[in-house]
């Protein structure tokens, strides 16, 4: 994953975890995409991201396909699978809710990222309304060696695509 950050992200990741600004931070990191949350587990660190308002997209109406969470799978941007089963098992009890319009979570683990995306802004989402697609992705693509794309996932009420990958935007 290319990042381009500043300094200020820099100094972010220097600081003690508990030290961490979280939602007063807005340093565009990546694509269009700021810095939510950032915190430490476990397996490695947990970063959410949304995306700046001066790229925030129009939304599309709920169609009768949605729900499918139609994987396909993907060379390119592939995340470690490792990774990405420890960012999965973490969500699907987990009903912490991502405030202020997040875009992804990742788990960054030795170098390695892992990121669950979505393809437009839905709203305060709960962790574990992203674990039924980010499970069939992990399984069907990211066990294989691929990066996956969820089609016709539904959350919040609204249908889009959910990813996994080694980048946190362009899902």
């Amino acid at each position: 994953m290319q990042l381009k950050t500043l300094t200020a992200a820099a100094l972010l990741a220097a600081l003690p975890a508990f030290a961490i600004p979280t939602a007063e931070v807005s340093v565009i990191v990546e694509d269009g995409l700021v810095l939510l949350d950032k915190f430490e587990i476990a397996e490695g660190t947990i970063t959410t991201y949304a995306v700046d308002p001066a790229h925030a997209a129009s939304t599309v109406q709920l169609t009768k396909r949605c729900g499918s969470n139609k994987v396909t799978c993907d060379g390119s941007h592939v995340p470690p699978f490792n990774t990405c089963q420890d960012l999965v098992s973490s969500i699907i009890d987990n009903s912490r809710v991502l405030a202020s319009n997040p875009r992804s979570i990742c788990l960054n683990r030795n170098g390695g990222n892992c990121c669950i995306s979505w393809s437009k802004d839905i709203g305060n989402v709960v962790e574990q309304d992203l674990w039924s697609a980010a499970q069939k992705s992990l399984s069907q693509c990211v066990s294989e060696g691929k990066s996956a794309k969820a089609s016709d996932v539904t959350i919040n009420g609204q249908c889009l695509n959910q990813c996994l990958s080694n980048r946190a935007s362009n899902c």
